[in-house]
């Protein structure tokens, strides 16, 4: 009895104590990781969801600039133009009745939630308008073809057209084109044209441009000189970055490319290629370049293309005129901003006098089958696939 007592005097419980400590810190440790982890997420969601409703509300401020711009071309007299015609401005979407903004200039987006339909704090509070721009931005897809005003004020001309194009990939930045080394190049075979991959040749580009004089022109005046040209611009290593119109190859007795220099890092204005192109006088200008009108058709051979456009004269940057507009919008959503610059496509008044973009515009096959005949059993439909290139 006397040995067991002893024994029991001896235990201490130390251990069990370092063991009780250490779990119940492992567990506030989780407990807190986990707490902060969610706090984390909750405030990662709400910045999402207050990053995507600023953008919302920028877009919003896009679209209200779209009824200003509508609402000058339907009114020339209106208070959109009156606007539109002075330094953009913060408020140019009040200023011109579109809607009306609060005392500190923002203008709120109703929704359906909430007592007055503002309680998600959402607004743009900035939305600048330029009718003018330095220049023309556009993207075709294969085959695709655009008709550009080339418009400017009626103060202002130009003599030469800044074309470039194959921009660089925002989602592959890495991605450089291969450029072509060929000295006498010729048009080849779609399948043999490498437009794909991480190194893809940049498109081939079809450029046509029409002009005429703005007080009188006759059809037969596109047959000379001046008036209509065509120039395909190759892609290449070594080729020349200063063109003319006037060395379209229909009128100098050549079909073949002209070799345009173009480099894979991009230095060309964001673009790997970029043609310098003197645009000639025309018939019944007698060189005043201001009584021209212009267009310039832009086709894409091979693979899809950005491209961009801009007019100088004499060195210097001419602004497009009502063109492409640019609306600069800000959007809040609670404390939270983003910012929209788009650019508005506007209907040219002078495009019903363009001739047809094509007749017959394809991708693939094009096939046609005449049949004279009583009995239904004798149609042939043929050989021909309109699926297949």
């Amino acid at each position: 009895m006397t040995n067991n007592t002893a024994y029991r005097r001896n235990e201490q419980g130390a251990t069990a104590l370092v063991i009780v400590m250490f779990a119940v810190l492992l567990f506030v440790t989780v407990t807190v990781g986990f707490m902060k982890i969610m706090s984390l997420e909750q405030s990662r969601s709400n910045d999402n969801e207050l990053s995507q409703g600023a953008y919302d509300s920028a877009l919003a401020g896009v679209e209200d600039g779209k009824r200003v711009l509508a609402a000058c071309a339907a009114d020339s007299a209106s208070d959109a133009c009156t606007v539109l015609a002075a330094s953009p401005v913060c408020t140019t979407i009040s200023d011109a009745k579109i809607v009306q903004a609060q005392a500190n200039g923002e203008v709120y987006l109703k929704t359906s939630s909430g007592a007055n339909g503002t309680d998600f704090q959402q607004s743009y509070t900035c939305v600048k308008i330029s009718r003018n721009t330095k220049d023309y931005k556009g993207t075709l897809k294969l085959d695709e073809s655009n008709v550009v005003p080339l418009s400017v004020a009626s103060t202002d001309s130009f003599d030469t057209i800044h074309f470039y194009w194959y921009a660089k990939d925002p989602a592959s930045p890495l991605k450089k084109p291969a450029l072509s080394s060929v000295a006498n190049p010729s048009l080849p075979k779609l399948v043999d044209w490498d437009s794909s991959g991480s190194n893809a040749n940049p498109p081939i580009m079809r450029l046509q441009l029409m002009q005429f004089s703005a007080s009188s022109f006759k059809q037969a005046d596109f047959d000379g000189n001046g008036a209509s040209h065509t120039l395909y611009l190759y892609p290449n290593q070594s080729g020349v970055t200063a063109l003319d119109f006037a060395s379209d190859g229909r009128r100098v007795g050549t079909l073949a490319p002209t070799l345009v220099k173009c480099a894979n890092d991009f230095v060309n204005d964001g673009y790997a290629c970029e043609a310098t192109i003197k645009v000639p006088d025309t018939i019944g200008m007698g060189g005043d370049m201001r009584n021209r009108r212009a267009y310039l058709r832009v086709t894409t051979i091979y693979s899809a293309a950005d491209y961009k456009i801009k007019l100088e004269k004499s060195g210097v940057v001419v602004d497009f005129n009502g063109v492409q507009p640019s609306i600069d919008s800000t959007g809040r959503a609670a404390d939270v901003f983003r910012r929209v610059d788009a650019r508005v496509e506007l209907v040219d008044p002078n495009e019903s006098l363009l001739y047809p973009r094509a007749t017959v515009d394809i991708t693939h096959n094009f096939c046609k089958t005449f049949i004279v005949a009583l009995d239904p059993a004798d149609y042939n439909a043929g050989s021909c696939d309109p699926t297949k290139p």
